[in-house]
């Protein structure tokens, strides 16, 4: 069996984030619809939940991953820098529909479509970032991959 790749198991961790961001997208139903009582009360734990999970991940990436592939790959520096980007507006998003949702009573069309803005933008750095993965997973050497995974145990 093969050794496990630090930068693909790294991706892994969206699998997760992708789970409470589906639930969140149930929970709140259809565009328009009425919110179910117990809908309304999971709402938000899941978006704390997910709010507390998105910064630690993002975290890891900015503190740990992205320098280490900017050092290390300087042709994916753009990349790095999208995806680094891309977290401030997902955070924005996010941070805004949790406000937002947290009133009390029904859930507005704001929070509804700060949740949709934030649930697009994911859902493409998502991708944009398994495919940055899968390209520097490929160039890894054994060196590097030992040095990230020293680098990832660090985090804590």
């Amino acid at each position: 069996m093969a050794p496990a790749n630090p930068v693909r198991d790294f991706g892994h961790s969206h699998v997760h984030l992708g789970e409470l961001t589906r639930e969140l997208a149930s929970l709140l139903g259809d565009e328009g619809g009425t919110i179910s009582t117990e809908a309304r009360q999971k709402l938000p734990a899941v978006a704390s939940e997910l709010r507390h999970e998105l910064l630690e991940h993002f975290a890891n990436e900015e503190e740990v991953l992205f320098p280490f592939i900017s050092e290390h790959f300087p042709g994916q520096r753009d990349a790095v820098d999208r995806l680094h980007a891309a977290h401030d507006v997902i955070c924005g998003t996010f941070v805004r529909f949790s406000f937002l949702a947290e009133r009390g009573g029904e859930l507005s069309s704001d929070a509804r479509s700060a949740f949709e803005r934030f649930e697009a933008a994911y859902g493409k750095h998502s991708r944009d970032e398994a495919e940055l993965l899968d390209q520097v997973a490929q160039l890894l050497t054994p060196a590097q991959q030992a040095e990230l995974e020293v680098l990832l145990s660090e985090l804590g």
